[in-house]
């Protein structure tokens, strides 16, 4: 599947008009957000981040595709946690949360229910332990607690417990893994969505550490923006969300900043038939106003 830059021509509206800024995208993935912003602002440069170690390949040649002079750029290839190497102030912020399609389309990476590969949810491969290996770690009671709170799956007793017994078999890919969750559920054929994509989903969120991630990366992005300079976040489920919108609160009661976005902004039902992936997305902005 070709990738898509969720809620690209909104993120754009909210991007400073000034002829020389600076640009920091804290989740860099394919650069398609990055290099579009870079391309309509010519004077800008910019800095990136991804902790994925494939994304150095696809962001030159995005850069190449797009025309983008090396020296307008810079890719750090961290997690957004910390802001080790990133300098100087910003003209505009983004950050797009959640999994890189890139990586949810590789079979390699064992991401997705689809993939014949051994299930594996971490954004970097070459660090930290398998999932087979995290599993082994997991009492039930964490299980359950993983499912009900990122998964918000009312079944997380029944589903925890059975992971207690989990047989090679059933931890060979990806695929015969969400075919387990689904046996282990016992849902009917109604639901559009497979019984496995949120609990997939609270499995990645737990082994990369997602919520901590946010809660450091929010900490540090709004503190590096210029006077007037602007933080914009894009979302995908109602965790994320309730830190970002209660991050952004906090910060406009300091009085250093301004909310633009009152409501969240969702993407458009033209944008959704295209890209069934934006659904669930919701992009806030602040403003730095000193």
């Amino acid at each position: 599947m070709q990738h898509k830059s969720v809620l690209l021509d909104e993120v754009l509206v909210q991007v400073p008009s000034a002829n020389a800024g600076r640009l920091l995208d804290v989740t860099a993935g394919g650069g398609g957000h990055f290099f579009e912003i870079l391309a309509q602002r010519p004077a800008w440069t910019g800095v990136c981040l991804d902790r994925d170690p494939d994304a150095r390949a696809r962001l030159e040649a995005r850069a190449s595709e797009k025309g983008i002079r090396p020296d307008r750029w810079t890719f750090l290839p961290q997690t957004f946690s910390q802001d080790g190497g990133v300098a100087g102030s910003f003209t505009f912020a983004l950050a797009d949360l959640g999994i890189s399609s890139f990586q949810l389309d590789d079979p390699a990476r064992g991401m997705s229910f689809r993939s014949e590969s051994a299930p594996d949810f971490r954004m970097d491969p070459t660090r930290g332990m398998s999932f087979r290996e995290w599993l082994a770690t997991q009492r039930e009671s964490d299980l359950v607690f993983l499912f009900e709170e990122f998964a918000e799956e009312p079944r997380a007793k029944i589903l925890a417990k059975a992971f207690g017994s989990i047989g090679d078999a059933d931890l060979r890919s990806a695929t015969t893994l969400a075919d387990f969750v689904k046996r282990e559920l016992r849902y009917g054929a109604t639901s559009k969505k497979h019984p496995a994509a949120k609990i997939f989903q609270a499995f990645r969120m737990a082994i990369n550490a997602e919520i901590p991630e946010l809660k450091a990366m929010l900490a540090w992005v709004p503190t590096r923006l210029e006077p007037h300079g602007r933080f914009g976040v894009i979302s995908f489920h109602s965790i994320e969300d309730r830190f970002v919108k209660n991050t952004f609160k906090s910060l406009a009661e300091s009085g250093d900043f301004d909310i633009l976005t009152k409501r969240p902004v969702a993407p458009s039902a033209g944008e959704v038939e295209f890209n069934s992936r934006a659904r669930s997305a919701k992009l806030r902005v602040i403003e730095k106003n000193v």
